[in-house]
């Protein structure tokens, strides 16, 4: 996407367009794409972009919320999840150690 004077990608562009145009257009960004379940390296394209935009606009209607909220909503939850997967994951790591620990304490 091109705006004059700017070179950008759909991300940076869609912050503008959802500032410029206020409920009118959603911010596409990694972490609101990874809550949908879209890799993270997903090229956003014109067509991701516009099924974006069609699928927020259905969600904030059907949710009767703002697509701001709606775009905070899926932030946060991808904050929130990531948060708790790595949790999860520290949590395995130490019952791994613990039982790797414990077996080397009790051979001392």
């Amino acid at each position: 996407m091109q705006l004059e004077g700017f070179r950008t990608g759909f991300p940076m562009a869609s912050s503008f367009m959802h500032f410029a145009f206020d409920n009118e257009f959603p911010i596409i960004d990694s972490r609101a794409l990874s809550t949908l379940g879209v890799p993270e390296k997903t090229h956003i394209s014109k067509r991701v972009w516009t099924l974006y935009c069609d699928k927020c606009r259905s969600w904030a209607d059907y949710y009767q919320v703002s697509l701001r909220e709606l775009d905070r909503a899926l932030w946060q939850f991808n904050v929130e999840d990531s948060f708790w997967k790595r949790v999860r994951l520290m949590e395995t790591r130490a019952a791994q150690d613990d039982r790797g620990c414990g077996s080397d304490v009790n051979r001392a």
